[in-house]
């Protein structure tokens, strides 16, 4: 469900007006070294792999991130316990690896 809306977000079927997308992807310059990566209006940017992708972690460990050149979504869910030495955007990258998305 999650990549669905994020892939029908970025296809304009989300809001009625598109003007509403391009305000939620503007960010601040308070909000560049924000944690989780330069965050906009409800939604944060991050780079995968070389892309420049859009999306949010949710407060129950659950995050999506859309990547519109690619038109690749990333869904991953996980829980509270992090290995050690274990950096999720090792995993974002190792996944885009995986599907020939990288830059």
């Amino acid at each position: 469900d999650l990549a669905r809306f994020y892939r029908a977000l970025f296809a304009g079927k989300v809001y009625r007006r598109a003007a509403t997308l391009q305000i939620m992807l503007v960010v601040p310059p308070t909000n560049n070294d924000a944690p989780g990566g330069p965050y906009a209006v409800g939604i944060a940017s991050r780079k995968i792999a070389g892309n420049l992708c859009w999306g949010h972690t949710g407060f129950w460990v659950t995050s999506a991130y859309y990547c519109p050149d690619a038109d690749v979504t990333i869904v991953r869910h996980y829980n509270q316990g992090r290995p050690s030495g274990f950096v999720f955007n090792d995993l974002y990258d190792h996944i885009a690896e995986l599907l020939e998305i990288k830059k």
